[in-house]
């Protein structure tokens, strides 16, 4: 009986030593990482909404407009145009970027802020240096 419980506990160490190098990253085992992504697939699924926001829109640069704009990084001139359609078109009251600018563009981008008018509309950098 001591045998059987030494054992079962060496197997449940070995085992959680195994886990655990793997999220360590030490050791790569495809089929635990493929286990570990369907498991976050299920997951994403299961709490999805049942309907979709339209307040909030993600826009993607996709080949299409790099085909015709060319490759990244565009001009400024170029995001300015997007933005004068996004807020002066669309009606949009926020745009958020998931871009890194430059230290020329934070600059402007300071510069921006500085200049806005106080009619209601906000303008706010949030830099993660």
């Amino acid at each position: 009986m001591e045998i059987q419980r030494i054992v079962r506990y060496t197997l449940s160490l070995a085992l959680t030593a195994v886990f655990l190098l793997h999220v360590a990253d030490v050791v790569h085992i495809p089929i635990l990482t493929s286990l570990e992504n369907q498991a976050y697939d299920s997951r994403l699924k299961i709490t999805l909404p049942e309907q979709v926001d339209r307040q909030v829109v993600i826009i993607d640069i996709d080949e299409k407009s790099l085909d015709e704009i060319g490759q990244w990084p565009w001009n400024r001139n170029v995001l300015a145009k997007i933005n004068d359609a996004l807020f002066d078109y669309y009606q949009i009251k926020v745009i958020g970027y998931d871009i890194v600018f430059a230290d020329e563009g934070a600059k402007l981008l300071d510069k921006m802020a500085m200049n806005v008018d106080n009619k209601g509309s906000e303008f706010r950098v949030d830099y993660l240096y």
